[in-house]
């Protein structure tokens, strides 16, 4: 999947452009191999070591990548420490919107309709406010 995905967006240049072709690509993938995703999500009872490491693979690539976007100043918006947190923030968009829209019941891949696409474009290119950083503002959800 991380090869398929990695031939995809390979010359993607920015950060959403990249990001989008990764969401498309891993649904791509889920279409030629539909067995993949029943693998997966059997793999974290039934080979829970691997299934880790496949997890945390996605996770340090992913963070590598937004943390060299925040260096290059591509994600002005976001902190160091929320980084981490937007890794799984998009993971668990993935794993959901897969869910949900990569299989009929009878287990067979089926298109995903073109609202799909168009909401998750505009959820990672403006965010839920379509606003920039100073609409967000920081606060301590402990409390």
């Amino acid at each position: 999947m991380l090869a398929h995905i990695a031939r995809e967006v390979h010359g993607v240049t920015g950060e959403v452009d990249r990001e989008e072709q990764c969401f498309a690509a891993f649904f791509g993938f889920l279409q030629q191999r539909p067995a993949f995703f029943r693998i997966l999500n059997g793999a974290e009872l039934f080979a829970p070591e691997g299934f880790r490491k496949h997890f945390a693979n996605i996770a340090d690539d992913c963070l590598a990548a937004l943390r060299n976007a925040r260096a290059r100043g591509t994600l002005p918006g976001f902190m160091e420490d929320e980084l981490e947190p937007l890794v799984f923030l998009l993971m668990a968009m993935h794993s959901y919107t897969s869910m949900r829209y990569a299989y009929a019941d009878d287990g067979q891949a089926k298109r995903r309709p073109d609202a799909l696409w168009s909401a998750y474009a505009k959820l990672i290119r403006n965010g839920l406010t379509g606003g920039g950083p100073e609409l967000v503002k920081r606060q301590d959800r402990n409390e």
